[in-house]
């Protein structure tokens, strides 16, 4: 999951950001996780995207 506190984004990465979750919505392949949902309010941005727990993104995010 990633949430954006939307008033401290520019305009330019608010726009970066609905690009990358429309480019997202659409891309379907089994080496990238998915975007499942997204919500926004005034003040937040929030997307949760699938959980990889075997694969080689789970083993990435345990060794950050």
């Amino acid at each position: 999951m990633r949430i954006f506190d939307k008033t401290e984004l520019t305009k330019a990465h608010q726009v970066l950001l609905s690009t990358e979750a429309s480019i997202l919505r659409q891309l379907h392949h089994p080496n990238m996780v998915e975007l499942i949902s997204e919500q926004e309010t005034d003040a937040r941005l929030c997307q949760v995207f699938e959980l990889s727990l075997v694969s080689p993104h789970f083993n990435f995010i345990q060794s950050v």
